[in-house]
């Protein structure tokens, strides 16, 4: 078999059982002299060494020595990993860039980019030189009002972040510079908008009672989706695209429609006579101004109440495919009726 021959497991430090008369640990760092004992600054002195030895080596710093360096690495081989610690990077001139260290509430990882980092990712604002490398869960931003805010580290390392409050201004969710993405449910309340951005870069609006995805590109933030279609050539076309209003766009939309997928099927009779209590409108938008054309939701549920759902925000939806449905079935009915009213014109022109 390739490579090198696998070494035993070491489930504990050499001596982990050793009582403290015959064991040194920790082994000290500063140098012991003139005690002949062994740190790390000297190892075993001189007067331990060589034909000149005065004094021999303790074999209490022998296990020490032993425990220190199994017991480093049998928690590795446990998966547990060191987290930032300020003494290694005090001794090593910060950590080497590549570096990756487990974060503090121990959901992920990070990664310095930066070379000769002293900064603890854990603490520090976000945009210190660490990046999240992988990270579990989500953060929730509670309370927001008018105030805007700037996500710490461990905050913006994770990847859903949840936005809640009774807005009483425009706010602005400060992200790091990161070349990373984010899903973020807008759960706040109030007529006013919550904008997701860089601190020096641009950004976007979050639409409320919406879930979206955005991305940073290392200077701003946007949508994932709205900016793709220049980079990517033929496909663009395949992309959908929504701006700030949860407007969605693409070159088409498909809808499971497989009659295996559903079972109970039931022709929808009446539908003609069900269409007077719908109306055609057309109107703008409360938010944003922009101008639609629509049936009412709560016309719809009249005629069809399993058509219609109730978004989290306490509005209603409804089922494009429901609509149609109905009206497929309507302009049966005007077409049976038609057909009807042309036989009896046709028996009255042959009498």
């Amino acid at each position: 078999m390739p490579g090198v021959a696998s070494p035993p497991v070491i489930l504990e430090g050499f001596g982990f059982g050793a009582g403290a008369s015959y064991i040194t640990t920790p082994i000290p760092f500063a140098s012991q002299q003139p005690n002949p004992r062994a740190s790390y600054t000297d190892g075993f002195p001189p007067q331990t060494v060589g034909a000149t030895a005065t004094d021999p080596p303790d074999v209490r710093d022998f296990n020490g020595i032993l425990y220190a360096a199994t017991q480093n690495i049998a928690a590795l081989l446990a998966g547990q990993y060191h987290e930032f610690d300020s003494a290694i990077s005090a001794q090593n001139t910060g950590y080497a860039l590549g570096a990756i260290v487990p974060a503090a509430d121990n959901s992920g990882f990070w990664v310095n980019l930066t070379s000769g980092n002293t900064n603890n990712p854990d603490t520090s604002v976000a945009g210190s030189g660490w990046v999240p490398l992988a990270q579990y869960g989500l953060v929730s931003i509670t309370g927001l009002t008018n105030a805007n805010v700037t996500l710490t580290a461990p905050q913006a390392g994770k990847e859903m972040i949840i936005l809640s409050g009774t807005l009483t201004g425009n706010v602005q969710i400060i992200f790091p510079a990161w070349t990373e993405r984010w899903l973020i449910a807008n759960n706040t309340t109030g007529a006013f908008t919550v904008t997701c951005k860089t601190s020096a870069g641009s950004g976007v609006v979050m639409p409320q009672g919406v879930t979206t995805m955005i991305y940073g590109d290392g200077t701003n933030i946007d949508l994932v989706g709205s900016s793709l279609s220049a980079n990517t050539g033929a496909v663009a076309n395949t992309l959908a695209e929504r701006d700030a209003n949860a407007y969605l766009w693409a070159a088409a939309f498909k809808v499971s429609c497989d009659r295996w997928l559903k079972k109970r099927l039931r022709r929808i009779r009446g539908a003609l006579d069900k269409l007077d209590l719908i109306t055609g409108y057309t109107f703008q938008w409360r938010r944003g101004g922009a101008p639609g054309a629509a049936v009412m939701a709560q016309d719809f549920a009249k005629v069809c109440p399993e058509g219609v759902s109730t978004a989290r925000d306490g509005t209603l939806a409804l089922d494009p495919m429901a609509v149609i449905a109905y009206l497929t079935e309507a302009l049966k009915d005007e077409r049976d009726a038609r057909r009807a009213l042309e036989k009896r014109v046709l028996k009255l022109e042959r009498r």
